[in-house]
C-alpha cells in the first residue's frame, strides 16, 4: 500500500511516496518470525501513533526548526524499528530540512503527515485483524 498524495502537487510527488507503507517481512525477519511478538510491537506502535501524530502538530505549530527536527529525528528512529518504511523516509525528509532551516519545505513535508500516521494505522489493523486496538 502507497500513500496517496494530496490533488495540491499532483506533478511533483515528494519522494517518499515511493516507499512502501509497511514490510511486515522485514519486521517479521527482524523478529525472527516469532508472529506473537510481531503482534505485540505493532499493537504497542499502533497506540503510540496518536502521539506521534500530536508531537509533529506541536512541532509544526510552534515553528521552530530545532524542536521540529528532534521530533522527526525521535520519530524517524521509531518507525524503522518497526520497518513503517514511508513515515520513515517522510520523518528523515522533515527532519533534513528543519535541519536546513527550510521552513517552506518543512510545511510542504507536513501536509502528508496526518496520511502518512492514517496509512500506518490501516496497516497495522489490516495485520493484527479484527482484534486490533483502536
Amino acid at each position: 500500500m502507497y500513500l496517496t498524495m494530496p490533488a495540491s502537487h499532483p506533478d511533483q510527488p515528494p519522494t517518499f511516496l515511493e516507499e512502501m507503507v509497511f514490510d511486515h517481512a522485514e519486521l517479521s525477519d527482524r523478529l525472527d518470525q516469532d508472529q506473537d511478538l510481531l503482534r505485540e510491537v505493532l499493537s504497542a506502535f499502533l497506540i503510540d501513533l496518536p502521539e506521534i501524530s500530536a508531537n509533529f502538530s506541536d512541532a509544526l505549530d510552534s515553528g521552530d526548526m530545532e524542536m521540529i527536527r528532534a521530533v522527526a529525528h525521535k520519530v524517524k528512529g521509531a518507525v524503522a524499528n518497526v520497518s513503517f518504511k514511508q513515515l520513515g523516509e517522510l520523518t528523515r525528509q522533515i527532519e533534513y530540512a528543519a535541519r536546513a532551516s527550510d521552513v517552506a519545505r518543512v510545511y510542504e513535508l507536513g501536509q502528508y503527515l496526518a496520511q502518512a500516521v492514517k496509512d500506518a494505522s490501516a496497516q497495522i489493523h489490516h495485520h493484527l485483524g479484527p482484534d486490533a486496538n483502536s
